[in-house]
């Protein structure tokens, strides 16, 4: 992952504010019934089609599972009920889960028979010649165990780690206890990696609420010490959850989780361990954007990278871009109701499918798909050659409700008046870019969010405007052949010179001359202009 700014990247979402637009996507009626539908899960099978299953409480009080499949041609087969066998069935206890050779599964708890215990353990059924297979009982539970994670490892073997009691946390098969026996654990999320290392995190109800993190090099033979990946002065006196954790192709371990914080991310590789946490969304001083029923769906595109959507006042969607930086959050749908957790699932092509629960007037789940790549826009607006200095520009405001200011450029500074929407008077940036100082409704200085802001472009036009790689930079920004997605054509090095022709709307990426007289794109954050005031958004907008 490329560093950027010294490493550490906040993208920043503010909690009592959301964007001044109207939903960017429409969706398409899912479960259409007069009942109650929640609890979406989506995956992909080995030949592309999406597969969805959902809780359905339309014709039996304890609720069906009904499955809905999108074929590649676009269609969508007819609900039907799935696990039609099981007269019980776990609440919210089931899950998508590939096997070594790709073939799809859904996992979950119940029992066949409620009046006999032998029945209850966990059941499997698998997508094969299109279609599902009979249901099989793959291990007997105890009357306590309830919520479940499980990842195929390289071997075909198929751990599985479990909550039982009032919260404590084991594998089948063992008799170790994973969580510490003094603190309730929640939100159990196990995967194992490309290279067959388990991962496991879980949240520790203690106090503070936090999430722990234990690995096994040896198939969960012995495991590591709980390590805590949540910041205690992040997570403040509020709690933890729900969590996520998904593995990529190219053995890392993504991760994120939800506080009163607000939503951040981690990553996992075996040569640097778990790396800086990168919040995705930050609710300032406890306000209300993300609730404590806030949900959050993870997962990971075919070039690795994380996606992320969210439910609270709206469905929200951010990505992580190529040099480790992350989109700045983009309200998809507006909903009514907290819903449950929104399904997200990333193609092969790159786009991505999101189920939701909207309860306006009924409680239907929803589902609607778009290219990832039409969300490219950072979330931090100021220039490494800004950062860090007054300087005096106007922007625009991306909010219809006035934005509460702090006095300093903290989640945690005291409140230093507001500011309403339109345009703002900019009086300069922290030393990270990611904050900048703006003049308030009453006169009063105070900080928000860059990204809360859209610079407006200049009056001035220029044709070229020469930028380069700062001398202090810690990164090597890549060369593509277009913006994102791309292809890496090589890398810069601090003190190269380009010659800027060209950028995209949101100046967000710069088409730029190479020595060599190559036309290439960089982002534009990694450069700045060689004459100090020069403005990247004075160039002409080019179509990659």
């Amino acid at each position: 992952m490329a560093r950027y700014l010294g490493g550490l990247l906040l993208v920043l979402l503010v909690g009592f504010t959301a964007a001044a637009q109207d939903d960017l996507l429409t969706g398409f009626n899912l479960s259409d019934n007069e009942g109650t539908s929640d609890n979406a899960i989506a995956a992909f099978d080995a030949g592309g089609s999406l597969h969805v299953v959902w809780e359905d409480r339309s014709f039996s009080r304890g609720g069906d599972l009904l499955h809905r499949q999108l074929n590649t041609d676009g269609t969508w087969s007819a609900p039907v009920e799935i696990a039609a066998e099981l007269e019980i069935q776990m609440a919210v206890s089931w899950r998508f889960i590939h096997q070594p050779d790709g073939s799809l599964c859904l996992y979950l708890h119940g029992a066949a028979v409620s009046s006999s215990p032998n029945t209850l353990g966990l059941y499997q059924t698998c997508y094969r010649n299109a279609a599902w297979s009979d249901l099989e009982f793959v291990v007997q539970s105890r009357g306590s165990q309830r919520d479940f994670s499980a990842s195929y490892a390289p071997d075909g073997t198929l751990p599985v780690v479990y909550l039982t009691g009032a919260g404590d946390l084991y594998r089948y098969g063992s008799e170790e206890l994973l969580s510490d026996g003094v603190f309730l654990a929640t939100f159990p999320e196990f995967v194992v990696d490309a290279n067959g290392g388990y991962h496991l995190i879980f949240t520790r109800q203690g106090r503070p609420y936090s999430v722990e993190y234990r690995y096994s090099a040896d198939a969960g033979h012995t495991w590591s010490a709980a390590e805590r990946l949540s910041d205690d002065a992040w997570v403040g006196e509020g709690t933890v959850g729900p969590t996520a954790l998904a593995a990529d192709a190219a053995g890392g371990v993504h991760m994120v989780y939800y506080c009163g914080g607000g939503i951040q991310y981690r990553r996992w590789t075996a040569d640097t361990g778990w790396s800086p946490p990168v919040a995705v969304t930050i609710n300032i001083n406890g306000s209300g954007f993300n609730s404590s029923s806030t949900t959050i769906s993870l997962s990971i595109g075919p070039d690795n990278l994380a996606h992320l959507v969210w439910q609270g006042s709206g469905v929200f969607y951010a990505r992580q871009l190529p040099d480790g930086r992350w989109t700045a959050p983009a309200r998809l749908v507006t909903v009514y109701g907290g819903g449950m957790a929104p399904a997200l699932a990333v193609g092969a092509d790159s786009r991505a499918h999101v189920i939701w629960q909207n309860e306006r007037d009924r409680n239907d789940l929803f589902y609607t798909a778009f290219d990832t790549a039409s969300f490219s826009v950072p979330a931090a607006l100021v220039e490494p050659s800004a950062a860090g200095r007054q300087f005096t520009e106007t922007r625009r405001l991306l909010t219809d409700n006035s934005i509460l200011l702090l006095e300093q450029p903290e989640v945690n500074a005291r409140n230093a008046g507001s500011v309403m929407p339109g345009e703002v008077e900019v009086l300069g940036s922290d030393s990270s870019g990611l904050w900048v100082q703006v003049v308030g409704s009453g006169g009063q200085p105070g900080w928000l969010p860059a990204y809360l802001t859209v610079r407006l472009v200049p009056a001035v036009t220029v044709d070229s405007l020469d930028v380069t790689v700062p001398a202090h930079s810690l990164s090597l920004p890549g060369l593509f052949d277009a913006p994102d997605p791309a292809t890496l054509l090589g890398a810069a090095k601090p003190g190269d010179t380009f010659t800027a022709v060209g950028r995209t709307d949101a100046g967000d990426w710069l088409q730029v001359r190479t020595a060599e007289g190559k036309t290439v794109w960089v982002s534009a954050p990694a450069v700045q202009p060689v004459v100090p005031g020069g403005d990247v958004m004075a160039l002409p907008v080019v179509t990659p």
